[in-house]
């Protein structure tokens, strides 16, 4: 709402969980989303305030580079240890998946999948984290756990298999479409052309689990989804 009655800016002395707060008191329509997770030029996030509702995504890439993990492709030049996704992850947040351009032109894209182009349409998608990012080029990601659509949590699978559907339609030849479980990679798919459809069954997993993808195109161009979550995750949930 560009009338929005108070601007907010990093000079103030105000926590994320404060700011949530005041918003909240405020009846604003809202969420926040986390920059350059893990740059340290400027200030790294501060994973320990977390709230799902308002911080329901955060940007796994944009045009510093990536900040999915540490050691991964395309990774952000000044960038340190403990901050990146994968270490949100693994503390066990529930956070989806974007990525945004900063002030680099066309790098960096955020799909949203919502009913209608709308700002309370997307805002709602965004807090449900039907959302993935790609590094600028529009690739199409259709991603879906035991029925469960990207973002969403499920519950966790015991001894049974998990099924995991992907479609990838992209505009340049694909190098890889890999899934990941609980950060790590469990099966690559290796393309001819621009699409891949497939289904795999991870059989026995356990969990509380997590799986997310990633694609990547021959041109260096990748997309990552938001994770779908299979057992609420026991880790640290903010303040």
């Amino acid at each position: 709402d560009p009338c929005f009655p108070r601007w907010f800016n990093a000079a103030e002395d105000c926590t994320p969980t404060q700011l949530w707060q005041t918003l909240r008191k405020m009846r604003a329509d809202f969420v926040t989303i986390p920059h350059q997770l893990a740059d340290r030029g400027n200030v790294p996030v501060d994973f320990g305030h977390h709230d799902e509702a308002a911080q329901p995504v955060a940007e796994i890439f944009q045009g510093r580079g990536s900040y999915e993990c540490r050691g991964c492709l395309r990774q952000a030049a000044k960038s340190i240890p403990g901050y990146f996704l994968h270490d949100a992850w693994a503390r066990g947040l529930v956070v989806g998946v974007i990525a945004s351009p900063d002030h680099y032109g066309g790098l960096g894209k955020a799909a949203v999948y919502a009913p209608e182009l709308t700002p309370a349409a997307l805002l709602e998608a965004l807090r449900a984290r039907r959302c993935y990012g790609t590094t600028g080029a529009k690739i199409f990601v259709d991603f879906r756990v035991d029925d469960h659509f990207m973002g969403e949590v499920g519950p966790a699978p015991g001894d049974r298999p998990v099924r995991i559907a992907v479609r990838v339609d992209a505009p340049a030849p694909l190098r890889a479409v890999e899934i990941l479980r609980n950060e790590q990679t469990i099966f690559r798919a290796e393309p001819r052309g621009t699409r891949c459809t497939f289904s795999y069954t991870d059989r026995a997993p356990g969990g509380p689990i997590r799986y997310y993808l990633r694609v990547i195109q021959r041109d260096g161009e990748m997309a990552w989804t938001s994770p779908v979550w299979l057992g609420r995750p026991a880790g640290e949930v903010g303040r």
